[in-house]
């Protein structure tokens, strides 16, 4: 679990030109002053997040999580509920990325 945590980008794990793959943990009220309340994940290979809960998150793009000139992206069964984007993308800002989003649940997530 991720709680509280902050930063300039990724409030919880900023990842870049790297691999991430994440099954069963949530990200809770952090906070990014850039990119990703919750994760941000540039020229990643490969991220894939699974059975998480990212609930809670502020960043200027990307409340909950931010991706950007990955390989691919893959979000299976996640929950997404109360993230906040002061810009763009409440529950997840994805660019120049291909990937597939299924069976994940999105609640009240706002973008500016």
């Amino acid at each position: 679990m991720f709680t509280n945590n902050g930063g300039g980008q990724g409030g919880a794990i900023n990842i870049q030109n790297s691999s991430l793959i994440i099954n069963g943990t949530t990200f809770l009220n952090n906070t990014s002053r850039g990119e990703g309340g919750g994760v941000a994940a540039v020229n990643a290979t490969v991220l894939q997040i699974y059975n998480s809960s990212i609930l809670f998150n502020t960043a200027k793009n990307g409340g909950g999580l931010f991706v950007e000139d990955c390989g691919r992206a893959t979000f299976f069964q996640n929950t997404w509920t109360g993230n906040l984007a002061k810009k763009a993308g409440g529950a997840l800002w994805q660019t120049k990325c291909s990937g597939d989003v299924t069976e994940n649940s999105f609640r009240n997530n706002r973008g500016g």
